[in-house]
């Protein structure tokens, strides 16, 4: 079967309402009820940390409410069997800034996570930073060259701010160029200089491209960034 499964959860009460293509992904049977640690406990035992921590964050007013994550799911009775999905939701507040609705949809992306476990395979081999961004330009992959450069844990990119890690004079430059180019499509290409794992700043030329699906609707951007510090070193001391 095909097509995406919604879902509703009471805050308070930590009631979990499915439709029945969502029940389905998550291997259980019509009708059945749940509740959020419920929910938890049918993840693979790497991911439902993170994905609490996820959640957590989008009930946090701070945050818009919003969540986007993948997560693995198993199925309880073939347990080397998994199922790759990919969940988005959005927390309500009440006046007093307490989310009381959160509300999101889920979709089997098994297929094309392996392709990106592929994609992730190859960008680990190269040395410069490959990341990935979502149509409204929110980063959701590093390789291992960035984790390496800059000092930081492995984690998920949504945890991540990355314009705090610029160099402060560049912050407003970058943050605005982004932008622009997740507004239009066009492509992204521009120096900055960005804090070293030993607190020292270092120049990269960062460039973008964005991927369309057949109507011409950004699906994904796609980018790399390379170490410049040399080049403007060698500039420098031909001035």
């Amino acid at each position: 079967a095909t097509g995406m499964g919604v879902w509703e959860m009471n805050v308070s009460t930590g009631q979990v309402f499915w439709s029945e293509r969502g029940n389905e992904l998550f291997f259980l049977p019509p009708g059945t009820q749940s509740t959020y640690r419920d929910f938890l406990d049918t993840l693979h035992a790497e991911d439902w940390q993170r994905t609490d921590a996820l959640v957590r964050r989008a009930f946090n007013p701070d945050s818009g409410g919003r969540y986007h994550t993948q997560y693995r799911v198993v199925n309880p009775q073939h347990p080397e069997l998994l199922r790759w999905i990919e969940a988005t939701g959005l927390a309500y507040f009440n006046a007093e800034g307490q989310a009381v609705r959160f509300v999101g949809t889920v979709r089997d992306v098994t297929a094309h996570t392996q392709e990106e476990s592929e994609f992730r395979f190859l960008a680990d081999t190269v040395p410069d930073f490959v990341w990935t961004a979502r149509p409204d330009g929110q980063l959701d992959y590093y390789n291992r060259r960035f984790f390496e450069f800059t000092g930081l844990p492995e984690q998920d990119p949504a945890a991540i701010d990355w314009l705090r890690l610029l160099h402060p004079d560049d912050q407003p430059r970058i943050a605005a160029a982004w932008a622009e180019c997740v507004q239009t499509g066009q492509p992204y290409e521009i120096e900055f200089r960005l804090r070293a794992h030993d607190g020292v700043y270092r120049w990269l030329l960062a460039r973008a491209r964005c991927r369309r699906n057949a109507e011409g609707a950004i699906v994904r951007w796609y980018g790399a960034t390379v170490d410049i510090e040399d080049q403007k070193q060698a500039q420098h001391t031909l001035r």
